[in-house]
């Protein structure tokens, strides 16, 4: 049967350490601190070996001292029954664990692993670590790493995190993303920061993306974030600013002495043409030109969904080409040359747009030149718009690189039209007809 008894190791100092003498089995016996200390003079023992227990005085101090070792002397013989019956292995940091599992206490290194795990929980390291995951992350259809413009995406939510923790004089963490939290998010993003509904849902939907990348690895996430509700700009509320066919054809004839001018006017028109986001436009290079049964083509992966599109070029693009490439240009000056370009050409129609006020950083809806609001964000959808009149939605989308038919509706702000891809079939059906009939003309002509 197990016993545990309480000894000094001397009585020669005013503050002895008690020790704990604990016998499990023949062979079995260990001596650990407790711990606890004691003037010796307050120590009852009945032996040179120093064992005993304090004794029974009036001091408050050892009053509490004797219960604190009752209390051991109760939990380690409790543990030990726990653990023979167990078959957990009793040594002596077993020992050490019991005594500081009894009084409550923790080691550095167990209150260094707690820290590390509250740490973990927050929302901004997560979004870090999901960051420095990307390379290996695994996409639903299998595919693997994040694109450069989602890493962006991600980067720029951690420090919308940060900002956040700084002007509420809070921490974000994970368990915490209750209603209450969901509510405050929302107002800071929509009303403090003023950010634009379609921005606001791209953060919101960051928050639920990083939430279960974490719930996953199992960090203790809040039962509320499944319930976060995710939103966007209305249709209606979108403006989208294009370049239809005739202000093209008006910016292919515009012609100034200013080379930047010109290059960026180029840019537009090529951009225009063959309908890709602006980071793969801007990388084309001779390379990507090919011809293919005496048509010529251009053949890229787009960056962001990583698709092989095939583009057939235009009589527009090739006589915009036929010197060679625009040169090289950052897109932040290729905006800025772009509104110079089409205030010179006259395109300074008013229409409704949202404009960025450089003084509260914002957009703001209101009624412009059309000349103040295009920038190279226009050149694809530009493209979608312009031929969707035409073209039917599946063959534009093999373009753009949009893989559903809702999402480019969307895109260039237009419903389902039924009645028109019923005429674009009709038109087709009609054409394949007249090919089919010219063969027999052809022969009626040789009799």
């Amino acid at each position: 049967m197990a016993t545990a008894k309480f000894k000094l190791r001397n009585d020669q100092s005013e503050n002895s350490t008690i020790y704990v003498y604990l016998s499990v089995k023949r062979g079995m016996q260990f001596l650990s601190s407790t711990g606890l200390t004691i003037n010796p003079k307050y120590w009852k023992s009945d032996s040179k070996s120093l064992t005993g227990f304090p004794k029974n005085v009036s001091d408050p101090n050892i009053k509490n001292l004797k219960t604190e070792l009752l209390k051991l002397e109760v939990y380690l013989l409790n543990e030990v029954n726990v653990a023979s019956a167990k078959g957990v292995i009793i040594d002596s940091s077993w020992v050490k664990e019991q005594i500081n599992s009894c009084f409550d206490r923790r080691t550095q290194s167990e209150i260094q692993s707690q820290s590390e795990l509250i740490e973990l929980n927050r929302l901004k390291v997560q979004t870090q670590l999901y960051v420095e995951d990307a390379p290996t992350h695994i996409q639903r259809g299998g595919k693997v790493g994040l694109s450069k413009n989602r890493i962006g995406a991600l980067t720029n939510f951690k420090k919308i995190i940060e900002d956040f923790e700084t002007e509420t004089n809070t921490k974000v963490y994970l368990k915490d993303i209750n209603f209450d939290f969901e509510k405050r998010f929302n107002k800071w993003i929509l009303q403090t920061r003023n950010y634009a509904p379609n921005y606001g849902g791209s953060i919101i939907r960051d928050l639920k993306t990083v939430g279960n990348y974490a719930k996953k690895k199992g960090v203790l996430v809040n039962s509320h974030l499944a319930y976060v509700k995710k939103y966007k700009q209305q249709k209606s509320d979108k403006i989208i600013q294009t370049f239809s066919f005739n202000e093209l054809d008006v910016l292919e004839k515009w012609e100034t002495d200013i080379e930047r001018l010109d290059n960026a006017r180029k840019w537009l028109i090529f951009g225009c043409n063959i309908g890709q986001r602006i980071e793969d436009l801007l990388k084309i290079t001779i390379g990507n030109f090919t011809e293919i049964n005496g048509k010529k083509y251009i053949e890229l992966t787009q960056e962001k969904t990583k698709k092989e599109v095939v583009i057939p070029i235009t009589k527009q693009c090739q006589r915009i080409i036929q010197n060679g490439l625009p040169y090289k240009i950052s897109q932040q000056k290729l905006n800025k040359y772009i509104k110079e370009v089409c205030k010179l050409a006259e395109l300074d129609e008013v229409v409704e747009g949202d404009l960025h006020d450089k003084e509260t950083n914002r957009k703001v809806r209101g009624q412009y030149p059309k000349h103040k609001l295009m920038t190279s964000h226009s050149f694809r959808r530009s493209f979608a718009t312009n031929y969707y009149i035409n073209i039917p939605t599946p063959v534009i989308m093999e373009i753009t690189g949009h893989s559903k038919e809702s999402t480019f509706l969307e895109y260039i702000n237009k419903p389902v039209d039924k009645t028109r891809n019923a005429n674009l079939m009709l038109e087709l059906i009609e054409l394949s007809e007249k090919k089919k009939e010219t063969p027999i003309i052809q022969m009626q002509k040789a009799n």
